[in-house]
């Protein structure tokens, strides 16, 4: 199991394989990582940073971007790049705490509109923060296209869900879009809201950290009984928020929060829902795959004596992880040998060889198996250039197999290896893909590596890699179902997979 380092939009840290695309995560399958991915914020220096010291980093930022990032100006023109780095290294003549210069050089980074390069949010300080008794915005919202809706109401108000907001603090939920997504790395305005729809509360502090106030109450502007009304938000600590979500759950249906299941719905038909694609029971050892890879083997095992027909693979709110996780599932039903890129183009740097090196140093040799091919790889090409990594097929499992009709299921929610899994199955031919159509791309610019500023010492996230989907369409884009389903309710989704019109679709 070779080592490279893999991101989510959330985090930083190493796994065992090549593809790691953005991650996004669902709360609530993540949060159990943010004691480990955040610990470089909680040991930053706190001494303010002298305007030099703020300068030299800055530079350092933007060169090494430049020197590393795969395709920095994919995006966005070199020269409003330049202009903005004047505009940013311009305001750079006071002194500044670690995480204001954080705020400000992920600013910078974000800019580039790439979702793998990017500077950790402030966790470990929004942690303290709440532990300190500070209050943070307590509505969770929907975001689609220019409306906005109420998810969750945890204030006095109590909204509906489905309540629409308009405005927030005055300004018009789209201005406050607008003003948001300059923290946010992110290729589409819709990556960036899929993130802000589960922790608009952390960037609504992250806007009030930048500009210097801390706010009790805010207002917000929603739409009842077809009548604006202006209410008042008043902002919650920890521990209210915490009480309040409790006494929501003791309130509603009950639902399936297993991390990882198995069973068998109507008429034959299987549902798995595998779960996070790392080792979420275990986070000392993320990317051990033996107890995930059981699980696969029991559920198949499973769906065989059940004499399933149809299967459901549910990664709906699913934040990704690694291929080692997802390969042994797939090789489960493929059909054929298969690989989760059609290419990996690398392009080697000073920044990209030292991470490898790391890497090799700390492994043994029988871990090391892919890092060893990459050392061969920057050493036969010179920094700057770009090269293509050959990797390997995955062939299908020997001995017992899944041969009925498989459809995955994914929504807005499904990032990173969620979607190459999808991916995969649609561009082979192995099964349909039903739901709604990611957020999260396929083809894209991921495989980070990370440097460090010199006085600051912020890490900083770099994509090394252009991974083009196994069907070669080297287009960044999502994953767009086969039957688009507007359904939440599995055993609706059952009635679906066995009706006459998932029946038009040949892949299966």
């Amino acid at each position: 199991m070779d080592l490279i380092l893999f991101s989510t939009k959330y985090f930083i840290m190493p796994v065992n394989n090549l593809n790691y695309h953005s991650g996004v995560e669902t709360f609530k399958s993540l949060c159990i990582f943010v004691l480990l991915a955040f610990q470089i914020s909680a040991n930053a220096v706190e001494e303010k940073l002298s305007p030099a010291q703020l300068q030299e980093d800055f530079t350092q930022l933007y060169q090494d971007l430049k020197s590393s990032h795969i395709n920095l100006f994919i995006n966005v023109d070199e020269k409003d790049y330049d202009k903005y780095f004047e505009t940013i290294s311009k305001e750079l003549t006071v002194p500044l705490s670690p995480l204001q210069a954080r705020i400000k050089f992920q600013k910078f980074v974000a800019f580039g509109k790439v979702a793998h390069a990017y500077i950790n949010f402030p966790e470990a300080d929004y942690r303290s923060f709440r532990d300190a008794g500070g209050r943070t915005f307590p509505v969770y919202v929907n975001i689609n296209g220019d409306t906005w809706t109420v998810s969750k109401d945890y204030s006095e108000n109590a909204l509906p869900e489905g309540t629409q907001i308009t405005h927030i603090n005055s300004q018009s939920v789209q201005q406050l879009l607008q003003t948001l997504i300059k923290y946010l790395s992110s290729d589409t305005p819709e990556i960036a809201a899929s993130i802000l729809e589960s922790r608009l509360h952390q960037y609504l502090w992250l806007l009030e950290q930048e500009q210097g106030t801390l706010q009790r109450a805010y207002t917000m502007t929603a739409l009842r009984e077809n009548k604006l009304v202006e209410l008042n938000i008043n902002l919650t600590t920890s521990k209210t928020l915490t009480s309040r979500i409790d006494e929501d759950k003791n309130d509603t249906a009950p639902k399936d929060d297993a991390l990882r299941s198995f069973s068998l719905l109507k008429e034959r038909v299987g549902y798995l829902k595998p779960g996070p694609f790392y080792n979420a029971e275990n986070p000392t050892d993320l990317w051990d795959n033996s107890q995930f890879v059981t699980f696969i083997d029991e559920a198949f095992e499973f769906f065989l004596d059940e004499e399933v027909s149809h299967l459901i693979i549910d990664v709906r709110q699913n934040p990704g992880g690694t291929n080692s996780f997802s390969d042994p599932l797939i090789a489960w039903f493929a059909k054929a040998p298969f690989k989760f890129a059609s290419k990996f183009l690398i392009r080697s740097s000073e920044h990209a060889q030292a991470s490898n090196e790391k890497r090799l140093a700390q492994y043994d040799d029988s871990q090391n198996e892919i890092s060893n091919q990459l050392a061969q790889g920057y050493k036969s090409n010179r920094h700057g250039s770009v090269f293509e990594f050959h990797i390997q097929p995955t062939s299908p499992r020997e001995g017992k197999r899944y041969n009925g009709r498989v459809f995955v299921l994914i929504d807005r929610s499904s990032y990173s290896n969620a979607v190459s899994l999808a991916a995969i199955v649609k561009d082979y031919g192995f099964g349909s893909i039903i739901g709604e159509a990611s957020v999260d791309f396929a083809t894209t610019y991921a495989s980070m590596e990370t440097f460090s500023l010199t006085n600051s010492n912020i890490e900083v996230g770099f994509p090394k890699a252009h991974i083009i989907r196994p069907s070669g369409d080297n287009k960044a884009g999502p994953v767009f179902p086969d039957f688009s389903l507007k359904i939440d309710d599995i055993n609706e989704i059952a009635a679906f997979v066995l009706s006459d019109r998932a029946f038009q679709d040949g892949s299966n």
